[in-house]
């Protein structure tokens, strides 16, 4: 579509109500790495929110729409968009993410056309993003610490890298929270491993609670547990 400069994909998270970047194409600078992985609430995008429950129809706001929230007016200033087309990516009739269509020049209205060919696109982009998560569904299993269903050593240290290396692209902080149990030897010497285990998930289960969405947990090994913390200081 000639009028496109930018396309995302998002992957929708219903259990946390967000949307994950998961793609971004800038037509000028092709693939950008800078927004993936952003997690966007579905609280500040009601009208997202509606089109991936329905999933169907398709969704256009224009900067120049005098109805449109001073929240969405505010952030399509800052990204440089004066209109953009969203569709859900819908397979077997159920929505797995979003695919949005940024216009930078031009606020006018989106053609028939166009529209009918997004939502071929969209129909392609749902299987990929349909097959990504399958195989991401099998991923997270050997990620997973097996007992605690957090994240296991390796797979922590993995996403602390990623959050590291985002954090420094964007100039912002990361905080790391390390737990240990007190006296877990002489749980385990007095009750058994079976109430050692119970004790390891009942912690696991309390610090997921307690996370925000974009928090990430894992176990180190034994009794030690950590939280990453993105986009988080001296607050922490």
């Amino acid at each position: 579509v000639d009028r496109v400069s930018e396309c995302t994909i998002d992957v929708w998270h219903p259990a946390r109500d967000v949307l994950e970047v998961a793609s971004v194409y800038i037509r000028e600078i092709g693939t950008s790495e800078e927004d993936r992985g952003d997690i966007y609430a579905l609280d500040d995008y009601p009208a997202s929110r509606v089109l991936l429950s329905a999933a169907d129809g398709y969704a256009v706001q224009r900067i120049t729409d005098p109805e449109i929230p001073p929240s969405i007016h505010k952030q399509l200033v800052e990204w440089g968009w004066r209109t953009w087309i969203e569709l859900p990516l819908v397979v077997d009739g159920r929505s797995v993410g979003l695919i949005e269509m940024a216009d930078y020049t031009s606020a006018r209205r989106w053609a028939q056309r166009d529209i009918d060919f997004c939502r071929t696109i969209a129909a392609q982009a749902a299987l990929a993003v349909r097959n990504a998560q399958l195989y991401e569904d099998l991923r997270s299993q050997v990620d997973k610490d097996p007992l605690t269903g957090v994240l296991n050593h390796r797979a922590f240290y993995e996403r602390l890298e990623q959050e590291l290396d985002r954090a420094a692209r964007s100039s912002s902080r990361v905080a790391v929270i390390v737990v240990d149990l007190d006296y877990f030897k002489a749980l385990n010497d007095t009750r058994g491993h079976v109430a050692g285990d119970q004790a390891l998930r009942r912690v696991a289960r309390a610090i997921r609670s307690t996370c925000r969405s974009v928090d990430i947990a894992g176990r180190l090994g034994g009794d030690e547990f950590a939280v990453i913390l993105p986009a988080t200081g001296a607050e922490a």
